[in-house]
């Protein structure tokens, strides 16, 4: 879909399991949008679970048997990946796969699975186990499977942004689905404003945050996909580390500024892991800020946010808590 005012002109598809926009605020800029496109494009089709024809389906039915050589976009997401499993103590895991096919939450066949299925899934994840090098990307154990979803898009979008900025794209937004790059600078000279989803009202705000020195925004929810029956909920988000659901947390943000290489940590991994592990992480990362929701919706900011955030619910207003950071000690 397509749509333009003045010099705002926005395109927007559905790709990566999620709803992808680029939008310019400098008038079209065909080359910057078609090649942005292409790169969204290429990473679904090598790292899409869904597509038996993915060089990620191909390692996953190689487990076991064979190594798979890979391109390099594929090796740099799963690295990344690797990266962040080190550093948040296996909070995130590229080897879920075998739960997240298990469960299905998101597509029509998601299901409540028995807990022996759900045990014989768990014994199937282990991220130390994954083995790569220059010759390809093996999986040890038959039935092992990855799923780099989540940070395959967060790839994506950032490679997308600074395509788009080499050809010729000098202020825009990419958002894909709650991960979202600002480019170059708003005409007006005012900074980026991003709205940041209420997880638990639909169609409404939490808050909005001025992107006064940073250029990237990822949101992961518990709201995004989930499995629900009568009493039961469960979010497309697992602890790899567990069979159970995650819970104290059900929206993460992190607010920073993008470089070549990914964060260590992630939006996801900050949901497993947890509060106060969250905030060791950050602790850790002192260019990343952070807004993290309870289950009882208290919100926590970094204090790096306070000037730049405004919270707009009232009553979640009054209970927002600036996270110091001489006091992350955990």
């Amino acid at each position: 879909m397509t749509t333009e005012s003045g010099n705002c002109y926005t395109e927007s598809k559905v790709g990566m399991n999620t709803f992808l926009r680029i939008i310019s605020y400098a008038g079209n800029c065909p080359e910057a949008f078609a090649a942005a496109w292409d790169i969204f494009q290429r990473i679904e089709r090598l790292c899409s679970r869904f597509e038996q024809t993915s060089q990620l389906s191909q390692i996953n039915q190689m487990a076991g048997t064979a190594r798979m050589a890979v391109d390099a976009e594929v090796l740099k997401i799963l690295l990344a990946a690797q990266k962040v499993a080190d550093f948040t103590g296996g909070a995130f895991d590229a080897t879920i796969g075998a739960v997240t096919e298990l469960w299905a939450i998101g597509g029509p066949e998601g299901k409540l699975p028995a807990v022996s299925e759900r045990k014989e899934a768990a014994n199937l994840v282990n991220y130390r186990l994954l083995d790569i090098n220059r010759e390809g990307v093996f999986l040890p154990q038959p039935g092992m499977k990855l799923d780099v979803g989540g940070i395959a898009k967060e790839f994506a979008v950032h490679e997308a942004a600074q395509t788009a900025s080499n050809q010729g794209l000098s202020a825009g937004i990419i958002d894909a689905g709650g991960d979202i790059c600002a480019i170059g600078a708003r005409p007006d000279r005012e900074p980026w404003r991003i709205g940041i989803q209420h997880p638990r009202r639909q169609n409404a705000l939490l808050a909005s945050v001025s992107l006064q020195n940073w250029d990237t925004v990822e949101t992961s929810g518990d709201y995004r996909r989930y499995l629900q029956n009568k009493d039961f909920f469960h979010s497309h988000i697992f602890d790899p580390r567990a069979d159970d659901e995650t819970g104290e947390l059900i929206s993460v943000t992190l607010v920073y500024k993008r470089k070549e290489q990914l964060l260590p940590i992630n939006g996801t991994a900050c949901m497993v892991a947890g509060l106060a592990a969250s905030r060791r992480f950050l602790e850790q990362l002192p260019g990343v800020e952070a807004v993290l929701v309870t289950n009882k919706l208290q919100v926590f900011i970094t204090e790096g946010l306070e000037n730049y955030i405004h919270v707009l619910p009232q009553d979640m207003k009054q209970q927002t808590v600036v996270l110091k950071r001489k006091v992350f000690q955990g």
